[in-house]
Protein backbone atom coordinates (compact mmCIF):
# COMPACT_ATOMS: atom_id res chain seq x y z
CA UNK A 1 0.00 0.00 0.00
CA UNK A 2 1.29 3.45 -0.89
CA UNK A 3 0.32 6.43 1.24
CA UNK A 4 1.30 9.94 0.23
CA UNK A 5 1.83 12.69 2.77
CA UNK A 6 1.62 16.13 1.22
CA UNK A 7 3.08 19.25 2.82
CA UNK A 8 0.92 22.21 1.86
CA UNK A 9 2.46 25.67 2.24
CA UNK A 10 2.54 29.21 0.93
CA UNK A 11 4.20 32.39 2.13
CA UNK A 12 1.75 32.83 5.00
CA UNK A 13 1.20 29.32 6.32
CA UNK A 14 2.28 25.71 6.33
CA UNK A 15 0.22 22.61 6.85
CA UNK A 16 0.30 18.85 6.77
CA UNK A 17 -2.54 16.88 5.27
CA UNK A 18 -3.19 13.18 5.00
CA UNK A 19 -6.31 12.16 3.24
CA UNK A 20 -9.08 11.43 5.73
CA UNK A 21 -7.36 12.84 8.80
CA UNK A 22 -7.16 16.07 10.71
CA UNK A 23 -4.74 18.69 9.32
CA UNK A 24 -1.86 20.25 11.21
CA UNK A 25 -1.02 23.88 10.54
CA UNK A 26 1.38 26.59 11.64
CA UNK A 27 1.21 30.26 10.71
CA UNK A 28 4.07 32.67 10.10
CA UNK A 29 4.94 35.86 11.95
CA UNK A 30 8.34 37.56 12.26
CA UNK A 31 11.45 35.60 11.23
CA UNK A 32 12.27 34.23 14.70
CA UNK A 33 8.73 33.11 15.41
CA UNK A 34 8.41 31.77 11.86
CA UNK A 35 11.52 29.61 12.34
CA UNK A 36 10.24 28.47 15.73
CA UNK A 37 6.90 27.48 14.18
CA UNK A 38 8.68 25.65 11.35
CA UNK A 39 10.67 23.68 13.92
CA UNK A 40 7.51 22.86 15.90
CA UNK A 41 5.79 21.81 12.69
CA UNK A 42 8.74 19.60 11.70
CA UNK A 43 8.63 17.99 15.17
CA UNK A 44 4.88 17.33 14.76
CA UNK A 45 5.52 15.85 11.34
CA UNK A 46 8.27 13.63 12.77
CA UNK A 47 5.92 12.45 15.54
CA UNK A 48 3.18 11.65 13.02
CA UNK A 49 5.57 9.74 10.76
CA UNK A 50 6.89 7.78 13.76
CA UNK A 51 3.35 6.83 14.74
CA UNK A 52 2.49 5.84 11.17
CA UNK A 53 5.69 3.79 10.94
CA UNK A 54 4.83 1.88 14.12
CA UNK A 55 1.31 1.39 12.76
CA UNK A 56 2.93 -0.28 9.74
CA UNK A 57 1.45 2.33 7.40
CA UNK A 58 4.64 2.44 5.33
CA UNK A 59 7.93 0.61 4.99
CA UNK A 60 9.71 3.19 2.85
CA UNK A 61 9.78 6.96 3.18
CA UNK A 62 10.41 9.64 0.54
CA UNK A 63 10.40 13.28 1.62
CA UNK A 64 10.08 16.21 -0.76
CA UNK A 65 10.52 19.65 0.82
CA UNK A 66 12.25 22.96 0.24
CA UNK A 67 15.93 22.68 1.27
CA UNK A 68 15.62 24.88 4.39
CA UNK A 69 12.67 22.90 5.76
CA UNK A 70 14.07 19.53 4.73
CA UNK A 71 16.85 19.98 7.28
CA UNK A 72 14.28 20.57 10.04
CA UNK A 73 12.36 17.46 8.99
CA UNK A 74 15.51 15.31 8.96
CA UNK A 75 16.35 16.47 12.49
CA UNK A 76 12.86 15.55 13.68
CA UNK A 77 12.85 12.00 12.31
CA UNK A 78 13.30 9.07 14.66
CA UNK A 79 15.91 6.37 14.06
CA UNK A 80 13.10 4.12 12.82
CA UNK A 81 12.01 6.62 10.18
CA UNK A 82 15.59 7.40 9.19
CA UNK A 83 16.17 3.67 8.64
CA UNK A 84 13.43 3.57 5.98
CA UNK A 85 14.16 6.98 4.44
CA UNK A 86 14.73 5.94 0.84
CA UNK A 87 15.07 9.37 -0.73
CA UNK A 88 14.85 13.08 -0.08
CA UNK A 89 14.18 15.66 -2.76
CA UNK A 90 15.26 19.25 -2.11
CA UNK A 91 12.52 20.96 -4.05
CA UNK A 92 9.67 23.34 -3.35
CA UNK A 93 6.63 21.90 -5.12
CA UNK A 94 4.09 24.06 -3.33
CA UNK A 95 2.63 25.54 -6.50
CA UNK A 96 1.97 22.12 -7.99
CA UNK A 97 -1.20 20.14 -7.49
CA UNK A 98 -1.25 16.98 -5.39
CA UNK A 99 -1.55 14.96 -8.60
CA UNK A 100 1.51 16.68 -10.11
CA UNK A 101 3.56 16.01 -6.98
CA UNK A 102 2.58 12.35 -6.86
CA UNK A 103 3.40 11.95 -10.57
CA UNK A 104 6.98 13.02 -9.80
CA UNK A 105 7.32 10.36 -7.12
CA UNK A 106 6.02 7.30 -8.95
Amino acid sequence: MTIFYILVADSASAGFQKSGTQGYHSFAGDKDSHKHEEEKFAKSLGDILQSEYHGRKFDELIIVAPPRFLGDIRQSLSKDCMSVLAKTINKNLVKQTETEVIAQLV
